[in-house]
Order: structure tokens, then sequence, then C-alpha cells
């Protein structure tokens, strides 16, 4: 006998139902795939105008829709419980998911997909209570609703895999479980869910070979997950465009953090507390907020790549590691900065913004001696703007000489 039984009639099956919205001519192809490997030909599949049974889920071509519009579907199978993993919506195949997605009863499921579309209207998703691990959760690209309802991720007590809910841009609140104990996240997926209110506190989740997308989110705060909850690591992590205020506190990342780092555009972010981390980078963007005082990322000895902290008026310091790490750009204009030490750091064919600091002729000559005699092999500076015009004698430098020796190694040197 086929794993759903050798039913001959769809009123025996245990039915799941909901709502889609598609265009006459289109086709729909779900996969469902059971608990245990078993035959598919007891499925019925019902799209709102035709009783469709199917010989296999995973391989058919799509089921054929005959009119448009808002309709039921329903998918019978002998036990709902046994279903491992469920998607379905495909734009595609102009099928779009509407209104309330309830798989709580889908217990033994680990995969979930309400399919990628622009179109879709879908105000709330209805997750089961196990402790089964996750390797999907997916409801993006959720355009056309005028509310989503929280989404309560609590109740899958291992979530892991791809956690996708990007572009829902009516959902207000996300309420994630505090631990999962068996599994590991992947790709952490919530970007351009524009208001998005929720405090993301990640602190007691593991996380494998990672990448964490909250950019564009309205959120006030992130707590990141501990170094020790991540298995590899956590190469990419986005937070720009927010509403971060206050301390953003990174220092439970320990030597995990690395890789690509986006916080720009946080106008109420005052203070990066960054771990201590070998880790390579190859972008640190924390511009167009109102970093205060002194950034310190002396401790990421891995620096390196495209540094931008610029529009940061009341950054008044950097302190730079000790890095091998080669920069490539290092654009901090237009805050509030004095000299800038660039003796540890490692530059080739560099390009720094530097300009709009209301620099005094001393820490302008400063810089320019500092750069022209360290090895690097050309590059650009541009240090002109509110900046002092470099001088021969201010602080005991020369940056008239330092200029002129440094254009004459191939660097484009702008001044005042």
């Amino acid at each position: 006998m086929a794993f759903f039984g050798a039913l001959n009639n769809s009123e025996n099956l245990g039915t799941w139902e909901f709502q889609h919205d598609t265009v006459s001519g289109s086709r729909w192809n779900p996969t469902i795939t059971p608990y245990s490997p078993g035959g598919y030909d007891d499925i019925r599949v019902y799209v709102g105008d035709a009783n469709l049974p199917h010989t296999n889920m995973i391989i058919n071509s799509g089921f054929p829709v005959s009119a448009s519009g808002d309709k039921t579907a329903k998918i019978w199978t002998t036990k709902l419980s046994d279903i491992e993993s469920i998607s379905i919506g495909n734009a595609y195949f102009n099928k779009y998911i509407i209104n309330h997605v309830d798989f709580s009863e889908f217990t033994r499921c680990t995969s979930f997909n309400t399919g990628a579309s622009v179109n879709n209207r879908i105000d709330q998703v209805t997750f089961p209570s196990h402790s089964l691990v996750t390797t999907l959760v997916s409801c993006f690209f959720n355009g056309r609703v005028t509310a989503m309802k929280p989404v309560d991720l609590s109740t899958l007590g291992n979530l892991g895999g791809n956690v996708k809910f990007e572009q829902c841009i009516k959902l207000s609140e996300v309420i994630l479980p505090t631990t999962n104990p068996l599994a590991e996240i992947n790709d952490f997926d919530f970007q351009v869910c524009t208001i998005l209110s929720s405090s993301f506190d990640l602190s007691g989740l593991n996380f494998g070979d990672s990448r964490i997308y909250l950019q564009s989110c309205n959120i006030p705060s992130f707590i990141p997950p501990t170094g020790s909850n991540i298995s590899t690591e956590l190469d990419y992590i986005n937070l720009s465009g927010n509403d971060i205020s206050g301390t953003l506190d990174l220092s439970p990342l320990g030597n995990k953090f690395e890789g690509s780092f986006y916080t720009y555009t946080n106008s109420n972010l005052n203070q990066i507390t960054n771990p201590t981390s070998p880790g390579a980078f190859t972008f640190y963007h924390a511009y167009s907020c109102d970093l205060t005082g002194n950034l310190d990322v002396s401790g990421l000895t891995g620096l390196g790549g495209d540094f931008r902290a610029y529009l940061n008026s009341n950054l008044t310091s950097i302190t730079n590691p000790t890095s091998s790490q080669v920069f490539t750009k290092y654009y901090v204009r237009d805050c509030d900065l004095g000299y800038v030490d660039f003796k540890n750091i490692t530059g080739s064919s560099i390009d720094i913004q530097i300009e709009d600091n209301n620099m005094t002729a001393t820490e302008v000559n400063h810089i320019l001696v500092d750069l022209d005699n360290l090895t690097w092999t050309s590059g650009s500076i541009t240090i002109d703007g509110t900046n002092a015009t470099p001088d021969a004698t201010s602080g005991g430098y020369n940056g008239n000489a330092a200029t002129a020796s440094l254009v004459g190694k191939s660097w484009t040197v702008t001044t005042s």
C-alpha cells in the first residue's frame, strides 16, 4: 500500500485549505513530501475549479487553472501530520497566496514555503508547535496585504536552516524562540520589512555559516548571537536603514565577526562596541549615523577592504587596528576628526576621503607626512574642504614637501 493509503476518494482523506489568487490559464505546481518515502498517488489537489489527482507531486508540471480570481484550494492526504515539507505558490505560474496560511496541523513538517511574489496577500502565517529541526521557513515578497499579524516562530523549538520573510512590508512584529539547541540558522532574512518594530535578540540561537539580513526594517535594537553559538562563521550582517539608537554592542560575536558589516543610516546610533576578532573584512560601513566620540576598531585585526564612517558629524577620532588586510577605500569625510593614524594598516591603491573635518594645518601635515613615509604603492587622498591648507612648518611637519613627494609616487592629492 502506498504511503497515503489506497483510498479512492478525497472525502476519506485529511483536508488542508488555503486561499489563492490565480490568473486564468496559469498552472500551479506545489511540492509536498511525506515524512517517510512513499507513494504520492493518493494525494488529491483541488485548485478551485477542478479536482485533479496526480501520481507524483515532485515532478508534476503544474495543475491548470481555468478561471481567474480568488479561490479556495485544498490538499487532501491520509495524514496531514506526516507531511515533511510543503511549498505552495509560484509567481512564475501566476499563483498568489492570500489571507491566512495555517500550517499548524503539519506537526512533522520542517520546510514551509509560501512562494515568492510581490502579489501575495498573506495577512497571517501560523506554524505548528514542535521541536523538529526546520530547514526552511519562508514567506517573502508579500506586497499587497493591508496588514499582517505578528509571526510567531517561537513554536518551532529548533528553528534552523533558512528563515526568510523578506519584503513583508506590513509585518510589524516577530516572536522568536529563545533557543534552538539542535539546529543552526544559515540565512536569517527580514530585509525591507519596513514597519517591523521588533527588537531582535539572537543571543540564545545557534548559527552556522550564516548571514543576517535586517536592513530597512525600522528595528530599534539588535543583540547578536554569541560567538560560542556560531559553529563556523557569521560573515554578513546588514543592519542598515533601521532605528537602532544608543550603543550597538557587537562584542558577544567574539572572533566570529568578519566578512561584511553594514550599519549605515541609523540616525540615532551613537556608539559601536566591536569585539576582538582576527577575521578578514571586505566591507565595514557605519556612515550616516550619529557616531559620537571615538570609533574603536583596534580589535579587528583583519579589518580592510572598503571602510566607510563618513557623515558622522560628532565623530572625533578613529582608533585603527594593526592589520595586514589591504584597505582599498577609507571614507571618513564630513565628520569632526582630528589626526588619523594610518601607520599600522595596509593600503594598496587606496582611496582616502577625509575632507571636511575641520582639521588644523598640523593635523593635515601629520597625515600627509605619515602617508609619504609608508611604502604603499600609489593611492588617492582628498583632504580639502573645511580642513586647513597644508604648510611647511605646522606641528613640525612639512606638509608641502610630503604632498610633492606623494604626487611623485603616483598619488593623487587634493588639499585646501
